[in-house]
C-alpha cells in the first residue's frame, strides 16, 4: 500500500514539473502599438511586457521584452540612422545569420532549423544550457524596419518548438 502511494506522488509530481506545450491556437492577439511597436503579435495570456531601456537609442529606438511561461522575445524598431535603406527583409535576414553563426553568445551555432526570406529558427549548444533554439523574424512597416528574436537575457533555453512557436507567433 506504502508503494502504491509513493508511487502515486512521484507520478503525480513528474506531471506537475513537465513545461506545458502551447500551441499557436493558445496564443491570444497583443497590439503593441501602444507600446510603441506598431503591430499586433500573439501571445500567451496575460504576457508581462517591459520597455528595455539598457538598448542604446542610436540603434533602437523601441525595445520591449515580452514574457510568459515558456516564451520570451524581444520586439525593437531599428533607429532610422541603422535601419536597412532598401527595406528589403531578405537582406536583414542574411546579416543577422551571419553575425549569429560568429556570435559565440548563444553557444555554438549548429543547424538552420527554418529559412524563410524574412526569417529563421536555429539551434545551438552552449557550455551551460546545451542545446537551445533561437528565432529572428524581420518586418518592415509604416516606413520603420521592427525586429523580434528570443531575449537572450532570459535564463531558460528553449526547446525547438518553443522557439518555432515564438517565431510564429510574430509572423504577419
Amino acid at each position: 500500500m506504502n508503494r502504491l502511494f509513493i508511487l502515486i506522488v512521484i507520478a503525480c509530481l513528474t506531471i506537475s514539473c513537465q513545461k506545458k506545450v502551447l500551441s499557436i491556437k493558445d496564443l491570444k492577439p497583443l497590439d503593441l502599438t501602444e507600446k510603441g511597436v506598431p503591430i499586433s503579435i500573439k501571445t500567451p495570456a496575460n504576457p508581462k511586457i517591459i520597455a528595455d531601456t539598457s538598448r542604446l537609442k542610436l540603434i533602437m529606438t523601441t525595445s520591449l521584452e515580452i514574457a510568459a511561461e515558456n516564451y520570451h522575445i524581444r520586439a525593437e524598431i531599428v533607429s532610422k540612422e541603422m535601419a536597412n535603406p532598401s527595406l528589403n527583409p531578405d537582406t536583414v535576414k542574411k546579416a543577422r545569420l551571419e553575425f549569429e553563426q560568429v556570435n559565440l553568445s548563444k553557444g555554438k551555432f549548429e543547424t538552420l532549423i527554418v529559412d524563410e526570406p524574412q526569417g529563421f529558427v536555429y539551434k545551438t549548444n552552449a557550455p551551460i544550457k546545451g542545446e537551445t533554439y533561437h528565432f529572428f523574424y524581420v518586418l518592415f512597416k509604416d516606413g520603420k524596419q521592427i525586429e523580434f528574436s528570443d531575449f537572450t537575457g532570459a535564463s531558460e533555453a528553449f526547446s525547438e518548438d518553443e522557439a518555432k512557436l515564438m517565431y510564429e507567433s510574430v509572423k504577419q
